[in-house]
Parts: structure tokens; sequence; C-alpha cells
């Protein structure tokens, strides 16, 4: 037994000796990686002039859009494969502690004559072409997670106005564990920041019962999505029927009842449902008959997208006739499925009552007059169909309204001047802080910082500081803010900026456009507004909503030199790059060759959904080509109908808008229309370029 306790105490003793050479082993190494702040010695940058406006002279080949000189987000692409690693905190020193020593901390080389600027935003002094150069590097390392490079940077550092969005960057990243004590103090020193919700949703989920107390900034005021100047909203119908508080909720429980059933598919069974109330006991009791026509309406289109054309007809037809001007999309139906019986005479009166209705949207009446117009073509009724195309023209940036003034030979009404940005503008944007903060943040290479700052200032009855925001964006090149500004600030004589509605964009693809720029814009406006931060409900993201499973699809297929994560497709460059290669994928497909409404589709539903569809459709005409082969004039294979009538709205929409965008965009680029030439001929849109091979090469000889 005593042999045994002597054997176990050597082990004890030998274990102890190895934990105290461990332990002194990690003394020494906390020891070399927290270094005191003023053992650190500041980098030497170069100066440089940080670029702020746009190259007016430097303008771009294949239009003459000028574009900003330095463009967000550019350098040191190879690093994305850094962004994968584990969440960590920061290796060096906690961020909150090195910005305490910045007021005793010796200047930076080259600033030694310069004053310390705080973090309250009350200097006005621009941002030196050396500190915007520090900012920059730090934003970039801290972009991909390398903590000791930012620290480095920061501690040279003279001007902190931008240290709000430093500690922001890194507390909101994937690759940083941030604690309670430093979201405090951030929201203590920040709260007036554009992303101060941000961070309180953050501190509270990180609170674990603390007792401290913190103050809720609110969401805030921002600017909101873009309104179309150009094309009217309906009016909203308001039923005279006064009900109590559970009557109401009865009503809107039947409503999305309906609504769920024919989004499902089941109309039948939704119409059946609506039938089988009692009149007067149940929630029918409380609706007017424009209100039940609605519900109608909504049933015989879900019949109709979905091939049953008798039973959308028969239900739709009632439903206009006694409430078609105030249930536009009632008189729709009827029409559209009068045009697939090939009875154009009558489908025509219905269209037009479409197109007359206040209750429609711009986009819906003048789909209402257009159609009313092929009806007169197609009966030979040539002087109804100049008038029902007069009509079309007046909604001039809608779908229709595009074709309709070319096949009118109008010329194309847009206004592409520029607001100028004055010295005036310039002072009423520096009296706010966000304002101030905007322009830093702009030498500091961080536009999309700076969009988000001006997106929260107080535009309302304030149209001076509307027009002031919206010359400085189109002067620095941010089209996100430019696209929401554009439907509130009228150039004159009932005019608004085209330009700044349909904005040109400081970024391309990483490898360059292989495509049609137009078409990567176009995709752009309507996915998300030119955010490249945006993130929808399905997961989608970045400027082009590209799905993170498509990504890595796209990546594996054109063989990337690195992953494409998440966080690089919020990257503006990169994400172009994967929408632009899915894009081009999906155009040399079978089911799309080259067709602008297949591949349309097929990136907005998927082009599974395209190629049922397109079945679905090729099935319907067929029978009914059999049924009604005695009648001339065939509508099969009709490239608009085909729109008309898939069963998705959302999709029905994009297509749509997105042409409508691709159109006004090659206008701005003094290019032809070619796919609208096609619509006019009534032949299926084509893609200008598509040589079902290689498209980079046919859009670079194209434009030589």
């Amino acid at each position: 037994m005593t042999t045994l306790h002597t054997y176990l105490g050597k082990i004890g003793l030998r274990f102890c000796g190895s934990f105290v050479c461990v332990g002194a082993m990690l003394l020494l190494i906390q020891t070399a990686m927290f270094v005191h702040v003023s053992s650190v010695k500041p980098l030497t940058f170069l100066q440089l002039s940080i670029p702020v406006s746009v190259d007016h002279k430097a303008i771009r080949a294949r239009g003459g859009i000028p574009v900003p000189r330095s463009k967000p987000f550019r350098g040191e692409k190879a690093q994305l494969a850094r962004e994968s690693r584990l969440p960590q905190a920061s290796q060096y020193m906690k961020l909150t502690n090195l910005l305490s020593t910045l007021k005793s901390y010796a200047p930076a080389s080259g600033d030694e004559k310069r004053e310390v600027i705080g973090a309250d935003f009350s200097s006005e002094a621009p941002l030196s072409a050396q500190q915007s150069k520090i900012y920059a590097q730090i934003f970039n390392a801290q972009r991909y997670g390398r903590w000791q490079q930012a620290d480095e940077n920061i501690t040279s550092l003279k001007d902190k106005r931008l240290l709000g969005h430093v500690l922001y960057q890194r507390y909101m990243h994937p690759a940083y564990i941030s604690n309670f004590d430093e979201l405090k103090s951030w929201l203590a020193n920040y709260e007036s920041h554009p992303n101060a919700y941000n961070i309180y949703k953050l501190a509270n989920a990180k609170r674990y019962g603390r007792p401290d107390k913190i103050n809720n900034p609110g969401r805030g005021h921002e600017l909101a999505q873009i309104g179309e100047p150009y094309i009217y909203y309906p009016k909203r119908y308001a039923s005279k029927i006064r009900r109590t508080k559970e009557q109401a909720n009865q009503v809107r429980s039947l409503s999305r009842k309906v609504y769920k059933l024919v989004r499902r598919g089941k109309s039948q069974q939704a119409l059946d449902y609506l039938i089988s109330l009692d009149p007067v006991g149940s929630a029918l009791a409380n609706m007017d008959k424009v209100e039940i026509d609605y519900l109608k309406a909504e049933i015989a289109a879900g019949f109709l997208y979905r091939g049953q054309i008798d039973q959308a007809l028969g239900l739709a037809k009632k439903a206009s006739v006694r409430s078609g001007r105030y249930v536009p999309l009632a008189s729709w139906i009827t029409g559209l499925a009068l045009w697939e019986k090939q009875e154009f005479a009558d489908a025509a009166p219905y269209f037009e009552k479409t197109g007359a209705s206040s209750y429609a949207s711009g986009w819906r009446a003048s789909a209402g007059y257009y159609w009313a117009a092929r009806s007169h073509s197609r009966v030979g009724n040539h002087k109804k169909v100049r008038e029902t195309l007069e009509k079309v023209s007046t909604h001039s940036r809608t779908f229709y309204g595009l074709i309709a003034t070319k096949m009118l030979g109008k010329p194309f009404n847009f206004n592409w001047e520029n607001p100028r940005f004055t010295n005036e503008h310039e002072k009423m944007l520096s009296s706010k802080d966000a304002g101030r903060r905007a322009f830093i943040l702009v030498a500091a290479d961080q536009y999309d910082r700076a969009e988000k700052e001006l997106m929260h200032l107080d535009y309302d009855n304030n149209p001076d500081l509307r027009r002031a925001a919206l010359a400085y964006a189109m002067h620095v090149g941010l089209p996100g803010l430019a696209l929401r500004l554009g439907n509130m600030v009228p150039s004159g004589k009932g005019k608004y900026y085209d330009s700044a509605l349909y904005p040109d964009v400081p970024w391309e693809p990483q490898d360059g456009f292989s495509l049609d720029p137009s078409l990567l814009y176009a995709v752009m406006r309507q996915e998300s507004r030119f955010d490249h931060q945006a993130k929808s409900g399905s997961g989608a993201l970045g400027l082009m909503q590209v799905m993170p499973r498509t990504a890595r699809y796209v990546a594996r297929k054109n063989r990337y030199s690195r992953s494409i994560n998440r966080q690089a497709l919020n990257d503006p460059e990169i994400n172009m790059m994967v929408g632009q290669d899915y894009l081009a994928y999906l155009m040399k497909g079978k089911a799309v060759q080259g067709d602008m409404i297949s591949l349309l589709v097929a990136y907005n539903a998927g082009p599974g959904n395209l190629v049922k569809w397109r079945k679905r459709f090729d099935a319907n005409t067929q029978a009914h080509k059999s049924a009604l082969s005695g009648k001339a004039n065939s509508t099969f294979s009709d490239p608009l109908l085909f729109i008309e009538t898939m069963p998705i709205e959302e999709t029905r929409n994009y297509v749509a808008k997105v042409m409508s965008n691709y159109w006004i965009y090659r206008l701005r680029a003094g290019e032809e229309l070619v796919s609208l030439t096609h619509l006019v001929k009534g032949k299926s849109p084509r893609y200008a370029f598509y040589t079902g091979q290689n498209n980079a090469q046919a859009y670079t000889v194209a434009n030589r």
C-alpha cells in the first residue's frame, strides 16, 4: 500500500508540474496578445485622395452614363474564404477598452497638427484622406473577421466620428461574440445611430436576467419604399354597411378562408363553401353585393388560371355585370375567358370596363385597354384599336403602356436630367448629424452605411431637404436612396427625375458583365430596390435576391475559385456575378432558349414551375384548338396570354415589371428595344444577344 501511495504521489507531482508549465506558457502568450495600446506603433499610410463624387468625364461606353469612380466594396476578393470562420470573440483586445485609450494615444503619422475629433459629430470638418484610408481598412478587415488588423488600425485613428459604425459592424458580425456590457455601452453613446434598434434587440437577448436598464431607441423613421409617380393607385371600395367588431371579424375570416382555398388551387371548394353559407345567419348577411362579387371574382380567377375556362366565365361574368365598376378583376377575368374562347367582339367591352374603372391600378387599367385594342384588332375595328391604344399610352411607365407607345410610333418621354448638387444642398445636409455622418462615410468608401444614414432623415414636409438628399445621392451614386426619393422630388412641369427612378448603378459583377447590364439593373430594381443587404422571407439575399442554395450550385457549375456563403452574397459585386451567371445558365436551358418571358418566369418561380406551367398552357390551348378548330385567327402560342394566365400573381406582376424596367434602362443607355419590337409584332421577345452558347462573347461583339 505504501508503494502504491508513493507511486500515486509521483504521478501527482508530475501532473502539477506540467500544469504549472502550461499555465506559464499561456500567461506569456496572453501577455504578448494583450499588449498595452501605447506599445503598438502607429501604421504609416499613403496620403490618398478619396473621390466622393461622380467623375462626369469618365462616361460609360455603352450609353454615356456617368458612374462614381470609387465603387463600394472593392478589393480583397480573394479573402472570401475567411468569411466561413466560426464565431469567436476578439483575439486581441475588447474594442471598448481600446477606444477609451485613443485620446491619449500619439497622433498618426502626418496628422500631428490635427486635433482629436470626438464621436459627438459636432465637428463639420471633412474626413482627412489619411483617416479615410484607415477607416476603409478597418471596415474591410472587420468584414472578413480580421480583428487583429482592425484593432491595430484603430489605434491610428484621430477622428472618431465613425466609431459607432465600426462597433456596430463588429458586434453584428457572425464571427464576433459580443457581450451585454459592450452593447449597453454602445447604446449609451450612439442612440441616434440608424441601426440602434438592432443593437437594442441583441442586448435584450443577451441580458440574461440582469437588472440593468437600457433605453429602447425605437425603430426610427425610415424613408418609405418607392412609389411610382407616373402610375396611379386604385381607389379602395368601402362598404356602407355598419358592422360591429364581431361582424367585421366574421367578414374578414370568411374572406381569408376563400382566398386561402383559391391559392391552394381549390376554387371549386371555395365556391361550394360560399354557396353553402346561410345568407341570413352567416357573415354574408353583413356583406354587400360588391364585397360578395369580389370574392366570386377571386374564385373565377382561380378557375381561369387552372384552365377551367367555362367555370371562370360563368362566375366572373355575373359579378362583372352586377359590380363591374367596383370589381375590375371580374371584368378582366371575363375578358380573358372570352378571349380564350376566341369570342373577341364580346371580350372587348369587358376589357374596356376594366381599363375605365377607377378601382383598377394603373397596371390593371393599361392591361384592360391594351387587351381591348387586341380584341378590336381581331374583328377588324381599327378605329377602336387606335382609340384604346391612345388610352393605354397614357400609362407610359407600365408594361402595356410601353408596348402601346411603340405601336403608335410615339416618342418615349423620359427625363434623364440629374439634379445638380449645390453648396446650399451641402450646407443643408451638413446641418444634420446624419448628413455629416453620411459625408464622412462616403469619404471612407462606405456607401451603403451613408445611404442608411440618409434614409433616416425626416423628409416629411421638407421638400428642400428631399431635393438636397436626392442631388447628393445622384452626385455620389446611392441608387437605393435616389430610387426612394425620386417619386418625392418633381423636376418641374409635372415631371420627375427618371434618372432617379431608374438610377445608374455604381457596381458591376466581379468578373465583369457577360449579359446586358440593363437586364441586371432591371432585375435588381424589382428584387431589392438596390439594397444589397436585402433579405426576403424565403431567405433570398442581396441585390439580385439569390438563394444560398442556388449560389452554391452556380459556384460549382462555373467552378468558382472561392466559396460563396450567405455573407458573400451581401457583397454587391459578388451577388451580381452569381445572379448574372444564374441568368445565363437559365437562358441556355431547354425551357428558355433565349426567350425573355420564360427567363424571368424561371428566375422568379424556378425552372420547374416554368416547365409545369408551359405544359399546362400548351395542353389547355391544344384542347381549345380542337374545340374551336373551325374558327380562324388562332390565338395559341400567344406570349402575352401565357403571362396573363400563369397561376401565381407574384410571377405575373414580376414579369411585367422587370420587362418594363429592362426596356426603360435600355432607353436610358440609348440602345434598341429588340424584345419590345418582338412583342409588338406578336412574337416571343428574344434576348438580343442570345446565341445559345457564349453569351459573354455575343454581348461584347454586339457592343463594339
